[in-house]
């Protein structure tokens, strides 16, 4: 097959879509497919996706300044994504522009939800809620599947009333290129949590919270800067800003345990495939999570404790975390327990849907 990725992204190598994009490319040229990355953003990243995505990965990318020019940007990406007339082409999920109607019909279009868009965008900006609420009907009537990252988006009437053939697949990571890292000898816990204040889900509140409760803990907040923090932080929590893998590692190399998602509710979702836990996972951190991870949907192993997804699910829960982290200190999660998470095994069951799609219905090429 010829496999076309396209895509809006604006950040860089440290965030997890970045890592996830260039790994599932790179399975899908290993297994025999012919693949090229279409990128639109507002940043020159060229060279650092270039370097990323495996060689024989074809990359385009167009950059945009402003909405008028970037109206424009997305036409002229649509016309080299039907210059390299893909059989396959999967679309992130983001915003429907007009130039789409070019794209219709004339390839298999399989679109990837992450989240329910409509929910997030109700927690910004007025104006691009409209907008996709207006228009998102316009690209899900028209694309032939929807790979889903959980069951809940899936059967949400949102996606549900389109009645497209679709598929749930975790998000997977690949194995290999992560080190088991030793545990390490802490005279107390060390948790680390990757991911932002801006967005409020990653629930980086809860992970002060912790500082605060356990003074003898060390928490390392990945993606969280100094002058982020409120004044009276204690010292024993660590903003390290925004790193890329390189930087972050050793960082993650110290911690015993890794805090994945803890306030899913703020975006009123139940269920995920957070790429941060993988990754903690890979690493051979146990983890803390607030959601049903799609992965295992009829509860977690031991290595993963969940709490619930509530507003006060961390104060509730101070006990078992305090158990599951003096049981985890100095300890790591096999590997042999997470081979499921694999990108092969993530990728196969996607390159079999894209097949399926394709038996389906025949397609105008060019």
């Amino acid at each position: 097959m010829r496999i076309g990725y396209f895509l809006t992204w604006h950040q860089g190598p440290e965030t997890g879509v970045f890592k996830k994009l260039a790994a599932q490319t790179a399975y899908w040229v290993e297994q025999g497919h012919e693949v090229a990355v279409f990128l639109l953003s507002n940043k020159h990243s060229y060279e650092q996706w270039r370097a990323a995505l495996h060689p024989q990965v074809e990359l385009t990318q167009r950059v945009w300044s402003s909405i008028p020019h970037r109206l424009m940007m997305a036409n002229q990406w649509v016309s080299d994504i039907r210059a390299w007339r893909p059989d396959v082409l999967y679309y992130r999920y983001d915003v429907y522009y007009p130039s789409f109607e070019r794209l219709f019909g004339r390839q298999v279009l399989v679109y990837e939800i992450n989240s329910n868009e409509l929910l997030e965008t109700r927690l910004g900006p007025k104006l691009r809620h409209i907008y996709r609420s207006i228009t998102r009907r316009r690209l899900l009537s028209r694309v032939d599947g929807i790979v889903s990252v959980s069951r809940e988006i899936i059967e949400h009437p949102d996606f549900a009333q389109f009645q497209k053939p679709s598929m749930v697949i975790g998000n997977g990571i690949t194995l290999s290129d992560f080190p088991e890292l030793p545990a390490p000898a802490n005279p107390a816990p060390r948790l680390v949590l990757m991911g932002g204040i801006e967005h409020a889900w990653n629930g980086v509140d809860k992970a002060l919270w912790l500082g605060r409760h356990f003074p003898t803990w060390q928490i390392d907040l990945i993606g969280v800067y100094p002058h982020e923090l409120p004044t009276d932080t204690p010292p024993t929590i660590h903003a390290h800003g925004k790193l890329t893998r390189a930087a972050y590692e050793p960082i993650l190399a110290q911690a015993d345990i890794g805090l994945g998602t803890l306030a899913l509710y703020r975006k009123q979702m139940q269920e995920t495939s957070a790429l941060k836990f993988i990754e903690y996972l890979a690493y051979g951190l146990p983890t803390i999570i607030a959601y049903t991870e799609t992965h295992y949907p009829d509860g977690v192993p031991e290595f993963v404790l969940q709490i619930p997804n509530t507003e006060d699910n961390v104060q509730q829960s101070a006990e078992a975390i305090a158990q599951f982290a003096a049981a985890w200190r100095g300890r790591r999660v096999p590997r042999s327990a997470i081979t499921h998470l694999d990108t092969s095994a993530t990728e196969n069951r996607r390159l079999a849907f894209f097949e399926q799609l394709r038996g389906r219905a025949p397609h105008t090429a060019g």
